[in-house]
């Protein structure tokens, strides 16, 4: 199976808006990082959420705040939903001004699986301090497909920062003519 990097494509042709900060529906600040560990969330707050735009411009079907937190269209939310029902939760949210209906992606699976001896990367060293074996640094993230455990959507483990996707998540955002997103060979 082929799997990719997903990341927002942070240079859209032509601009696009930069979303800002994520508020409960009371007006209380929400640190959006509870949506990037890889780990199911459980919310006290009422939905939707909201989130402001902080640089306005042309809208995008998928995008991420400045931590990394992913934003959908309901439409796409709605058809990862039908292929990766255990991998993903899905919380509305208003992006003030906008129109149309988003989610926030929160992606709930970490996978054991990159293959360090094809991608360049440094671990935290109690020298220099941070969470020991953890990485500070990778580029050029590749898979081993064979320790995926047939997930099709995830963080990678001790680097949660990155989303990995299979071919036929892949082909959902295809299909829909995603704008946004950008897809790097990870295998």
């Amino acid at each position: 199976m082929k799997y990719f990097r997903l990341r927002e494509h942070v240079e859209f042709p032509g601009g696009s808006w930069h979303l800002g900060k994520l508020y409960a529906q009371g007006g209380e600040r929400l640190d959006s990082r509870i949506f990037n560990a890889g780990k199911s969330v459980k919310l006290e707050y009422p939905l939707p959420l909201s989130l402001q735009i902080k640089r306005p411009g042309p809208s995008l079907d998928y995008d991420c705040d400045s931590f990394g937190m992913p934003v959908v269209t309901h439409a796409l939310g709605e058809a990862l939903i039908k292929i990766v029902p255990d991998e993903i939760q899905l919380f509305p949210v208003e992006i003030i001004g906008a129109k149309g209906s988003y989610d926030i992606l929160n992606i709930t699976q970490t996978v054991d699986c990159l293959d360090e001896t094809r991608t360049r990367g440094y671990h935290w060293t109690p020298e220099i301090g941070g969470r020991v074996r953890k990485y500070y640094m990778l580029a050029d993230e590749h898979v081993d497909p064979e320790r995926t455990n047939g997930h099709k959507l995830f963080r990678l483990k001790n680097w949660e920062v990155v989303v990995i996707c299979s071919q036929e998540v892949k082909d959902v955002f295809d299909a829909l003519h995603i704008k946004g997103a950008l897809f790097d060979p990870a295998v």
